[in-house]
């Protein structure tokens, strides 16, 4: 296991110096060198997206957190929940294609509002994950702040 905790507590300075551990001396890790044992307290945090399913309307992670999962769900049953994380995944997204074309992080912060109304500010982490210079997947996290709780 990589010690990513020392004395940082930002999500996004501790993710960027795991991806940093894994990528070595290669331009990024790939996929299969991320491992969520490594970051247990992090992973529910995290989300995964293949580049290729970047553009589809649907639903485009392979893997996105119970933690973000919850607050894009929040007061919505898990069905209608799914629904709408579909409908408005374009908070996580917006620089997917700019992290995919230059295959290097990006770090941003931001304000969303969730399908039940609810509004946050977030920072997030975007790091590309692949083979050479092809970027295969985007490897990002995401940590919240409610500042508008919906009643």
């Amino acid at each position: 296991m990589i010690d990513t905790s020392g004395d940082e507590r930002r999500l996004t300075l501790r993710l960027l110096s795991y991806w940093e551990k894994k990528r070595g001396v290669r331009a990024m890790p790939r996929e299969e060198d991320i491992d969520p044992a490594d970051i247990a307290d992090l992973w529910e945090y995290c989300f995964v997206a293949q580049v290729a399913d970047i553009e589809k309307k649907n639903y485009p992670f392979t893997y996105l957190g119970k933690t973000i999962e919850d607050v894009y769900r929040f007061g919505l049953p898990l069905d209608e929940a799914r629904g709408a994380i579909l409908q408005d995944t374009s908070i996580l997204t917006a620089h997917y294609d700019e992290v995919a074309a230059k295959a290097t992080p990006f770090v941003g912060e931001g304000d969303f509002t969730n399908p039940h109304g609810d509004q946050f500010s977030f920072r997030q982490v975007l790091m590309p994950l692949g083979e050479g210079d092809k970027v295969q997947a985007i490897f990002g996290g995401m940590r919240f702040l409610r500042i508008y709780a919906y009643s």
